[in-house]
């Protein structure tokens, strides 16, 4: 969700998987017609679905502000005054795969980043994730998520699904030790002020063991 210009789905694709089918939603026309255009170009045309609208906990039209300097950073989260906007189509990812009679058993990973749009992407998502083991890759905007005024309601729903979150940037510096933090920790964050995207990635996962 927020594939972008496809970035992150033909990396994932031609590194780790060639049978992999990519699924990717992104709502910026401009950025679409750049992602069809790389996927075409990476002969994966015939494995990919390629949606152009956005995910979230309702069916609606929204405004979207479109950062032209930096398009992934395009965000329906007003931050920013005077930039150009498009209004975007909205849908709900479970009602997206029951319209479309996908088998959620296929779905083995799910990416998320869509600055600071994420709680609503999962709580669209309630059914799907609640019933299926699926890894989740997310960015990790806690000042927007409160905002929002959904980030405890995102929680309550991840600790339904999720048992642990991994920081990706203590991956980076240490791969060997890397900590599992319980998902009520992402609570100690809601009031810290920064920036949209400046926390990095986090990844949820549950325990198996």
């Amino acid at each position: 969700m927020g594939a972008n210009i496809g970035t992150t789905c033909i990396y994932f694709k031609h590194k780790f998987d060639k049978n992999l089918k990519i699924l990717a939603f992104e709502p910026d026309s401009t950025n679409y017609m750049l992602l069809k255009m790389n996927v075409a170009l990476n002969n994966m045309s015939d494995d990919s679905i390629l949606e152009n609208f956005g995910l979230g906990d309702h069916e609606s039209e929204q405004i979207m502000h479109i950062t032209p300097s930096n398009p992934g950073h395009n965000t329906i989260i007003p931050d920013s005054e005077g930039l150009p906007t498009e209004t975007i189509h909205i849908i709900k990812l479970d009602d997206y795969i029951t319209k479309n009679n996908i088998n959620p058993k296929e779905i083995k990973y799910i990416w998320i980043d869509t600055e600071g749009f994420e709680p609503q992407v999962l709580i669209g998502a309630k059914n799907l994730i609640m019933n299926n083991s699926i890894p989740i890759f997310m960015e990790f905007n806690p000042m927007t998520w409160n905002q929002s005024g959904l980030f405890e309601k995102m929680v309550t729903l991840l600790n339904d699904c999720y048992d642990y979150f991994i920081m990706i940037s203590e991956m980076h510096n240490d791969k060997k030790n890397v900590n599992l933090y319980p998902i009520n920790d992402l609570l100690k964050y809601k009031n810290l002020r920064v920036e949209t995207g400046s926390m990095g990635d986090i990844f949820l996962v549950k325990d198996n063991s």
